[in-house]
């Protein structure tokens, strides 16, 4: 583990390791003489959103103010050199406190670092963690662009497809929230289908049986219908018409 306080010096490809490198952790692989450096930053309080203070209740009913936590240790991926990785810590601090990053390196030497540019141009929000992971995960499919601290044709156009990419993400994440909520306003919306009125439709070696039982509802309609008519009917015209039945 590399990590501030260390007493022992390394070396990496003849490069001395530096005491003192804030954020990135050695790990040993199964390869003898291969390294894997891990690359953690340390959100402070209130630079993320969430996070602050949240009113708390004492038992006398007084209302008083207490931490919901001091930061947030977020991981950044492991890289093969420590020096991309010693980058990619830079860059994650200067991004979340600014002039105020604790970096192992100057931050003027990040100052046309296009990772960074790009994280600065594509983060709408800064103090939102979930729009800079997005961002941050697309990046480190292509770990190759933390070796670069200046511009290169091979990286603008390779930051110029994750663009896209990140672009169609954040199009789908916001179409799903609103396809939901079409879709529970057409289940709430849409009638109730019930089945026709009438005898079941029973099956087939009961068939001519439910016929007849159709023949035999019919003719009691038509005797109702008929009874109707006939109550309706002076008593002369009744009279007249059993007589000539």
């Amino acid at each position: 583990m590399v990590e501030e306080g260390r007493t022992a010096s390394e070396t990496e490809e003849g490069m001395e390791v530096p005491q003192g490198v804030r954020g990135v952790y050695k790990m040993r692989t199964a390869k003898e003489g291969v390294s894997r450096y891990q690359v953690r930053i340390w959100i402070k309080r209130g630079q993320v959103g969430g996070e602050g203070e949240s009113p708390a209740t004492t038992t006398t009913g007084k209302k008083r103010r207490k931490k919901v936590e001091k930061g947030r240790r977020v991981h950044l991926g492991c890289f093969n050199s420590l020096e991309t990785s010693i980058h990619a810590f830079d860059v994650g601090q200067i991004f979340f406190a600014g002039s105020a990053a604790a970096t192992n390196r100057p931050a003027s030497k990040y100052a046309r670092s296009p990772v960074l540019e790009f994280l600065l141009r594509e983060v709408q929000d800064r103090s939102n963690l979930d729009e800079f992971m997005t961002v941050w995960k697309h990046l480190m499919q292509h770990r190759w662009l933390f070796d670069h601290t200046e511009p290169d044709p091979k990286v603008t156009e390779q930051l110029n497809l994750i663009k896209s990419k990140v672009g169609k993400y954040k199009a789908r994440s916001s179409a799903r929230p609103a396809r939901e909520k079409t879709e529970d306003i057409e289940s709430t919306s849409m009638p109730q289908l019930t089945a026709p009125s009438g005898p079941p439709i029973p099956a087939q070696p009961n068939l001519s049986d439910f016929l007849q039982q159709l023949v035999q509802e019919k003719q009691q309609q038509e005797m109702l219908a008929l009874k109707a008519l006939l109550d309706h009917l002076p008593q002369e015209t009744l009279q007249h018409l059993k007589k000539s039945l």
